[in-house]
């Protein structure tokens, strides 16, 4: 495939094309795409489905985007809406709009500035979220910084360094939103959470292991379990410490 003459894929208004490969593929209106597509730039400032596999270097979406396979790009931004049916591999992930991903994400640097569900399990070497998550099966990273501007949920989460931090800002902007969607916490929720050091604040969940645990404001913990270190903040709730 490297002597493959790459040409441009360019669809306004309303149009379709098949897969193939190319060099940069644009649609700025509603376009179709069937087979799957092998481009150097994937740029979306429509609505846009590609029936099949999306393998690029960049890949854009400033508008609607529905993949129906996997996703494998090098840089992803989305500031729009996307739909991904299966897989999502990335190398650096900005996400200031909304995402659904039906199975994994995998990725090195993943930064989450808007909303996500991924229903499968999520992977990467950094994990930095100022928004909203879902997370079905595991969160796992080296570092996992959250700060809680919306509600977010996992499985699992475990890393090294997992911090979960709720801002002067995020904490007015939730008594707003929770005034106007009653129901609606911008909490942590999480079934276990295992690292080195850990810092939790407004997090709820069964299980918490590590060397050194700090219970910050706003938490319910069932049971903490720590080697080092055991820290809980007046008001915080954990039923239960063992230190190993």
């Amino acid at each position: 495939m490297a002597n493959v003459i790459r040409q441009k894929l360019v669809l306004a208004g309303s149009g379709s094309a098949s897969g193939g490969v190319y060099q940069e593929v644009k649609i700025t209106g509603e376009g179709q795409v069937v087979g799957n597509l092998d481009c150097t730039d994937f740029k979306v400032y429509g609505t846009s489905r590609v029936d099949g596999n999306v393998k690029s270097q960049s890949f854009k979406i400033f508008g609607t985007s529905v993949v129906v396979g996997n996703v494998d790009s090098d840089q992803v931004r989305i500031y729009g809406t996307s739909d991904i049916g299966g897989d999502l591999s990335v190398k650096r992930l900005k996400l200031h709009g909304s995402s659904q991903i039906g199975g994994s994400l995998t990725g090195d640097d993943l930064q989450i500035g808007g909303e996500i569900t991924i229903q499968q399990d999520c992977e990467a070497e950094s994990f930095s979220a100022k928004g909203g998550f879902t997370v079905g099966g595991l969160l796992n990273a080296g570092t996992v910084q959250i700060q809680l501007f919306g509600p977010c949920s996992a499985r699992e989460i475990g890393g090294e360094i997992i911090k979960v931090t709720r801002s002067g800002l995020a904490y007015r902007l939730h008594k707003l939103f929770h005034a106007l969607v009653p129901g609606t916490e911008n909490i942590l929720n999480a079934d276990s959470i295992e690292g080195d050091s850990i810092y939790l604040e407004h997090t709820k969940a069964r299980v918490v292991r590590g060397s050194s645990v700090r219970i910050g404001p706003g938490c319910e913990i069932d049971y903490v379990e720590y080697k080092d270190h055991f820290e809980q903040a007046k008001g915080a709730i954990v039923n239960s410490s063992v230190q190993l």
